[in-house]
């Protein structure tokens, strides 16, 4: 399997869309298993349970390691139910006339 090519496993839950990858980049730190919150609702959208690791790079952009299935939940969607891989988390932006910014919810 070429490394570089896409996955077609793609997860969505509201503004929070999780694609897998063959495997991480190089250069991550951990953090929490929030993936984003609320700004409106103060929901959250985190990882249950302890098997996984959430990591961020320098830009920000936030990836995943899960090492048995582990969920995703958020207080106004459905739970989504992630499999053991490699993902990276892609939180959705809209064009606005001052450039692009995070989707609000």
């Amino acid at each position: 399997m070429n490394e570089n090519k896409k996955s077609d496993v793609i997860y969505r839950q509201g503004d929070v869309c999780i694609r897998k990858v063959a495997k991480l980049p190089d250069g991550l730190k951990k953090k929490d298993s929030i993936l984003a919150y609320g700004e409106v609702s103060g929901h959250k959208h985190r990882l249950t349970g302890s098997a996984h690791q959430v990591f961020v790079n320098p830009k920000q952009e936030q990836f995943i390691q899960v090492s048995e299935k582990t969920e995703l939940v958020h207080e106004e969607h459905g739970t989504i139910e992630l499999e053991e891989g490699s993902y990276a988390v892609i939180l959705q932006e809209e064009y606005t006339p001052q450039g692009m910014k995070r989707v609000q919810d």
